[in-house]
């Protein structure tokens, strides 16, 4: 008898904790029951023995919805009249969960909005009723995580957005209030804490802040100015944020100011096809007269004061339009209306785009042909060695589901014979390049490639492509399309009889040792255009010949090619291996880099298709994992050089480049880049302590991380403060007071070093880490470029020879081929 009243005692001692509370146990939702209603028993689980299953949680139960892959995803009702008290909730705990919740309460001490993996999903859709959280409400704590609030009101004490890195928290106030109460318990507690990345996006809901927490209305106002709370403009883009004090509490809700002017025409972003164009807008509703700002630079349009500004084309103009001519062809524009009022006020509007399409005209995309047969019916035919084929599948084409396969034999040639003369002289529509998409296979071993043009007179005339290795080595054809762009002018100077107004045939002659298969697909015709890296004097590819091109040519003022540095790298992989695990170090440390993936081994993937030699491929099923004592010794100075080829079916993307943490398998951004993440920007991030973290960014044209080899290095330096980022041996991008030090356990190239998220897709060659930050000159002579600015090309100099260059296109829009 003793012995079980003991028992029984121990028993139930065991459910409480040292202050004599109950310890919560967890149920979690299987959705096993006859509806998705969270008071049906049947869908809830719990296995500790405490409460049987099928039995819905109470006061003393945590909550899971989408535990796990076994209970996901998870689907929960709670609708008017239910009424439910249990002590905590998760939602996409490890898994993914949603709920519904239409009316009710649901009362509890904490909510979490997704926990424990960065592959966690949450979702809460609250149409009405009432939440009332104790404590805190966590959103994307680890993973994905949306409140949408629709209607009725959840109150707390505490609002966290992405307690990790991993995290990415949203909560959409459509409508309802969040109120975020002062918890006298914790005065000194940051009780709305926002993680880059997360965010408030509100339209006709409100967030209410009492005012006895520590923030006060200026917080609020950085939060808007760093995007952290931002007007819902889907549907409305005038909508603004509206930060008052009402009461106890700051109330932050947004209003749509009908001053300003919105509904351009044409649309933002739209392309229009003719010269001349007229701009028209939805006037703002208290205006009187329009200024219009308009120019091809983005940033001349924003910062124009006012109308004595060159930029300003109309000054209080009556309507609300404007014709504007001599637009040229692939070329952004952008434009401005501010509205002035009755009393000379002027209301500023928003910064607006179009762009006058780029002449395009497709002279051949194989889409209409079922078979090879009807090729060869249409124009095409088989010569010297060539036989045909056609790939008829979305994946193996460039563009469309169709390309043609030329089957090679020594030298062969395919030619297509047109039903009439062609006119491909710029008198025709501006045109001025021709545009092939080409690819290899890598058993080809390729001499050469050339397309040949012939008229009606017999003349012919040839283009040679310029690096036929890349067809014989590109060992993942299925993805590297190479574009190959000719301008049209390059025929008639390889022969000036040709007459491009009368085009009779087009061949394309590969030239191939032995037996081999080239892919052709996607043949255009185009005017001229923005392309990055064509045209001298536009120094920072944004095909506008200015200031910015004017400093960096300063920076290499009478400087010649620069020496190869003197400091030596702690590791360095050239990753010229051909199989295996593992990649060597060849800066004398032995620091080897082995390929991993979840914590397990992997096999890497290698291609000798490198910037020199061979390299290495990132498909996002592994990475490259590396540490040494020199590397955990790196602190106050870095410099990390590299080369990518990104997959340019892929990019941009968001992944990782390479990443440093000071655990192992840890997030914290201690030596970090993403080239580029989705919006197209570099970052290179450094001294991270999954708080916060030294950050410089680059906006990267296309160009910059795919389409080909670039190469990138990225420094810092504690001491100094300073922080960047080269591009092709220039200085790109760089930022002061980046002060933090880094603590690195290891080091990852591929994905984050916990193997398993943000992997970068692509290409990767000569790896390299110094402990030192090397000078531009030294970052100049590692990627193998001239210095920018030598475009004369009399010497080896930037001098006055190269800044006449320059000078001829001063504050123009430079176009490639030229027009």
């Amino acid at each position: 008898m003793c012995r079980k009243m003991f028992l029984v005692l121990f028993a139930v001692m065991l459910t409480f904790s040292a202050a004599g509370e109950l310890v919560p146990g967890w149920m979690w939702w299987d959705g096993e029951g006859s509806d998705d209603l969270w008071t049906t028993g049947d869908n809830w689980r719990r296995t500790d023995g405490a409460y049987p299953d099928n039995t819905p949680p109470n006061a003393d139960c945590n909550v899971s919805l989408g535990y796990f892959s076994t209970y996901s995803p998870a689907y929960a009702q709670i609708t008017e009249g239910m009424d439910i008290t249990i002590h905590g909730f998760s939602v996409g705990n490890r898994g993914e969960g949603t709920l519904d919740m239409t009316g009710g309460t649901l009362n509890a001490y904490y909510m979490n909005n997704t926990q424990s993996l960065s592959t966690a999903r949450a979702t809460v859709n609250m149409y009405g009723g009432q939440i009332n959280i104790e404590t805190s409400i966590g959103v994307a704590r680890d993973g994905t995580g949306v409140i949408n609030l629709e209607g009725g009101t959840i109150t707390c004490k505490l609002v966290m957005f992405a307690l990790k890195s991993t995290g990415v928290g949203t909560i959409n106030l459509n409508g309802g209030e969040l109120i975020v109460e002062y918890d006298p318990a914790n005065p000194d507690q940051d009780n709305l804490q926002i993680r880059d990345g997360s965010r408030f996006v509100i339209s006709d809901g409100v967030l209410k802040y009492n005012t006895g927490g520590l923030l006060t209305v200026d917080n609020f106002v950085a939060f808007v100015d760093a995007g952290k709370i931002v007007p819902d403009t889907s549907e409305d883009p005038r909508r603004q944020v509206s930060i008052e004090t009402v009461g106890d509490y700051i109330v932050v809700s947004t209003y749509s100011d009908d001053r300003i002017p919105y509904n351009p025409t044409p649309q933002n972003g739209g392309i229009v096809t003719e010269s001349g164009t007229e701009l028209g807008w939805a006037a703002g509703s208290t205006a009187v007269s329009h200024n219009i700002y308009f120019s091809n630079n983005t940033a001349d349009v924003e910062n124009a004061a006012d109308t004595s500004s060159p930029f300003c084309i109309a000054a209080e103009i009556p309507d609300p339009q404007f014709y504007v001519d001599g637009l040229s062809m692939g070329s952004t524009y952008y434009w401005r209306v501010d509205e002035v009022e009755a009393g000379g006020e002027v209301i500023k509007g928003f910064v607006w785009s179009f762009s006058r399409d780029q002449y395009s005209e497709a002279v051949e995309t194989f889409d209409t042909y079922a078979t090879y047969i009807d090729m060869l019916d249409n124009g095409w035919a088989e010569e010297a060695g060539a036989y045909v084929d056609l790939v008829t599948d979305a994946g193996s084409a460039q563009d469309g589901n169709r390309a043609m396969v030329i089957d090679c034999y020594n030298s062969s040639t395919m030619t297509k014979t047109f039903d009439s003369s062609q006119d491909w002289s710029t008198a025709h529509n501006s045109v001025s390049l021709l545009q092939v998409y080409i690819k290899g296979e890598l058993a080809n071993n390729a001499s050469g490639a050339s397309v040949i043009l012939t008229d009606n007179g017999g003349q012919s005339a040839a283009v040679n492509f310029e690096d036929p290795s890349r067809l014989t080595t590109n060992d993942n054809y299925d993805k590297f399309w190479i574009q190959w762009l000719m301008p049209l002018a390059d025929f008639t100077a390889a022969n000036p009889q040709l007459n491009l107004t009368q085009i009779t045939t087009m061949s394309i002659s590969i030239d191939m040792v032995g037996s081999g298969k080239v892919y052709v697909d996607s043949i255009y015709l185009y005017s001229s255009g923005c392309y990055y890296g064509k045209s001298a004097g536009d120094l920072n590819g944004d095909c506008m010949i200015d200031i910015d091109d004017y400093s960096i040519m300063a920076r290499s003022w009478l400087k010649s090619d620069p020496a190869t540095p003197t400091a030596q790298p702690i590791v360095w992989y050239q990753f010229d291996e051909t199989s295996g695990s593992t990649a060597a170090d060849s800066s004398g440390n032995d620091y080897t880099a082995t390929a991993k993936a979840g914590g397990e081994a992997a096999t890497a993937i290698w291609s000798d298709q490198g910037k020199s030699g061979g390299c290495i491929e990132f498909d996002g099923t592994y990475c490259m994992k590396f540490s040494g004592t020199e590397i955990s010794a790196l602190s106050e100075e870095v410099t990390v050089s590299l080369w990518i080829n990104g997959d340019p079916e892929v990019q941009p993307a968001a992944g990782i480049t390479f990443a440093a943490a000071d655990t192992p398998m840890g997030l914290a951004k201690q030596l970090n880049a993403h080239m580029p993440w989705s919006s197209s920007y570099v970052y290179f991030d450094t001294g991270g302590d999954n708080t916060s973290y030294d950050r410089v960014s680059w906006l990267a044209p296309a160009q910059a991380y795919k389409y080909g080899w670039n190469h990138y290095a990225f420094t810092k330096n504690a001491q100094t403060g300073q922080q960047k980022i080269y591009h092709n041996g220039s200085l790109v991008a760089s930022a002061s007071g980046r002060t933090k030090l880094m603590d690195i356990a290891e080091i990852a190239i591929g994905m984050s070093t916990n193997e398993a998220s943000t992997p970068y897709i692509g290409r990767v060659d000569d790896f390299r880490i110094y402990n030192v930050e090397l000078s531009a000159d030294d970052i100049l002579a590692i990627s193998g470029y001239p210095r920018r600015g030598d475009f004369a090309g009399d010497d080896d100099f930037v001098d006055s020879a190269d800044f006449g260059v320059l000078a001829d296109g001063w504050l123009s829009q430079v176009l490639w081929p030229a027009e």
